[in-house]
């Protein structure tokens, strides 16, 4: 079985350089996209410059947790998560043998508007929305300053020590700051000013007003409390009294008081995104060619989310997950571009993101294959697993007077006759299910199963026993097919069963067999998986969950007595268009084998 989940948000970060290679396009947003996308850059705008572009996307945890507690996904240790993203091809470009390193982000982030990938003029809108500084719409920094001692104010990226001289003014004596080159724009009065702070990195710019300098100079603000806002939607700033203006990002030096801005929230601690590095938390896809798809086990994460209610001890809630290049390849000297995937705005249905929960559902009830103990083989083999479900008014429940009690099966040799072998302690795999594995070295050819806890007995039926014997193996099996109650349509977001009916294609019933059975029985398949095809592109839309050579894993069939059947769930199939199912059938001495057939069926709201 599989439960899909769809990305709720995502977006590209970068700092790459806009066209004229001299603007980094650090500010904008690309939350509106329909592709993702991954790349370095090396030496396009100098000889050693370096660029770089990320990809953030988040899922809705409570909708995990919901499907959990109601039962829909079984439980930690019994499923496995996967991170599922599309290749999207272009035109452009794309690297060969690299890594991915997908890692859980740290703190909460916004979307945004922007759909410029080419140029990154779509500035984060409004801003809202992430980019490679910003993760999500600031809010203005502030601080009260006493000009009665000297002031240095200097400027420092968000989390970060930033020790510079390129934003400070120096408040001293009257007439000590001349040359007025300060990197701040001030407007107000005498008594409470307010700043506009303009952050550039190339160097002090000249106010061209040079209001505060004016008021310094002749001693307006000597003895005044003087307010300043950070607008700048791009710093965070500390100010510190007294010392000279080294080391001031650490808090300051000298024998008066620190003053700190406040506010200033939004920033990523680190530019191009916060993310958790531990083993649980950050894990390596690789690629080949370049062309591949994405699909990555991020089971140990998805968990934490899920089983904590989406906060592990206050250090890991869900913020989605960061995919980007690995830091050796990001600094390395050669360019990695481009890598494109599928965003959650893409036209294309089935290629969306998507977060995909995998479990073996399936139930090999061996009654209608049976067969006694025998040294011909191995000890599992000779092991039958048996069934009973307790369906009440067409609802499965579990049955009230066993309550937390263990079930067991004997075996006798007719009803009230002798036992053969017993009892065999039983377990309930989910509501209203009883399992139990039982082996029996007998000659009988029918036997019978009762299924009981103290003196309450719950269930007796009949086994036709099967006995393993030398034969000649035909390694060239074939099979004939149908599904004989294979509907036109079904509906959407409904789990429905469907029957696959299976004989060998040279079977040759007698006259006796075909006179005796109202309906021919189905040949079991022990190892048996389905896969759906869209049939308007032949697009795979749910492929062989094959897990390992011999285990069928979340796409197996399971059996009874009656046949092979499987429960589809229709939630993640999109309406209007027609569907094939198809199977493969193990056998040892080729593997999965895909059979020569395909079975149509419509999804309609």
């Amino acid at each position: 079985m599989i439960r899909r989940y769809y990305a709720t948000k995502d977006n590209s970060i970068t700092n790459a350089y806009q066209e004229n290679l001299t603007t980094r396009g650090t500010g904008s947003n690309m939350g509106a996209s329909d592709v993702l996308e991954v790349f370095s850059i090396y030496g396009q705008e100098s000889s050693t410059s370096s660029e770089l572009m990320r990809t953030i996307i988040q899922f809705d945890t409570a909708e995990l947790i919901a499907d959990r507690a109601a039962g829909k996904v079984p439980a930690s240790g019994s499923v496995s998560w996967y991170l599922k993203m599309f290749n999207a091809p272009h035109s452009q470009t794309v690297p060969s043998e690299f890594d991915l390193i997908v890692s859980a982000v740290s703190s909460s982030w916004e979307e945004g508007y922007g759909l410029d990938m080419d140029y990154y003029e779509d500035l984060t809108k409004d801003g809202i929305g992430s980019n490679w500084i910003n993760a999500k719409q600031l809010t203005a920094a502030t601080a009260t300053l006493d000009l009665t001692a000297d002031i240095t104010l200097t400027s420092v990226a968000k989390g970060r020590t930033r020790n510079t001289n390129t934003l400070q003014t120096v408040v001293n004596s009257p007439a000590a700051n001349a040359g007025n080159a300060v990197l701040v724009g001030f407007t107000g009065t005498a008594t409470a000013i307010v700043c506009t702070v303009t952050p550039d990195d190339t160097g002090p710019v000249t106010l061209t007003t040079a209001q505060l300098v004016e008021l310094i100079n002749n001693g307006s603000v000597a003895g005044k409390t003087v307010t300043i806002t950070d607008a700048s939607s791009f710093r965070a700033l500390q100010t510190a009294t007294g010392g000279g203006s080294q080391n001031l990002a650490a808090a300051g030096e000298g024998d008066e008081v620190t003053a700190t801005f406040a506010g200033a929230t939004g920033q990523w601690l680190a530019e191009g995104g916060d993310y958790l590095t531990d083993t649980s938390s950050s894990f390596t896809a690789s690629f080949s060619t370049g062309l591949e798809d994405m699909d990555l086990d991020v089971t140990t994460l998805v968990e934490q989310w899920v089983n904590s209610g989406g906060n592990v001890l206050g250090s890991k809630g869900n913020y989605g997950f960061g995919i980007k290049l690995p830091n050796a390849t990001e600094t390395a000297a050669r360019s990695f571009f481009t890598k494109k995937f599928f965003g959650r705005d893409s036209e294309f249905f089935f290629q969306r993101p998507v977060i995909e929960a995998r479990w073996d559902s399936s139930r090999q009830d061996d009654r209608g294959a049976f067969y006694a103990s025998s040294s011909l083989a191995p000890a599992a083999d000779n092991l039958n697993s048996l069934f009973i479900h307790n369906s009440i008014r067409g609802r499965l429940q579990n049955i009230p007077t066993l309550g937390s009690n263990d079930i067991y099966v004997n075996l006798y040799d007719s009803l009230g006759g002798t036992k053969l072998a017993g009892a065999f302690t039983g377990s309930s795999p989910s509501t209203g299910i009883y399992k139990c594995d039982v082996f029996l070295e007998t000659t009988s050819s029918t036997i019978y199963d009762v299924w009981f806890s103290g003196s309450n007995e719950y269930h007796s039926g009949t086994i036709a026993v099967k006995t393993f014997a030398s034969t000649a193996y035909n390694p060239e099996s074939a099979y004939v097919l149908s599904m004989p109650r294979l509907r036109d349509e079904y509906r959407k977001d409904q789990t429905h069963r469907l029957d696959l009916y299976a004989r060998e294609k040279d079977w040759s019933p007698n006259i006796y067999t075909v006179a005796v059975q109202a309906s021919i029985p189905s040949l079991i398949i022990p190892s048996a998986s389905f896969q759906v095809r869209r049939s308007i592109d032949d697009f795979v839309v749910v492929p062989y969950g094959t897990g390992s050579t011999t285990i069928a894993a979340h796409t197996a069939l399971s059996y009874d007595v009656s046949g092979n059947y499987f429960d589809l769930d229709t939630t993640y199939l999109e309406t209007g268009f027609l569907y094939e199912v198809q199977y493969s059938f193990y056998d040892e001495e080729n593997g999965w084998e895909e059979q020569p057939y395909r079975f149509k069926f419509r999804v309609v709201d």
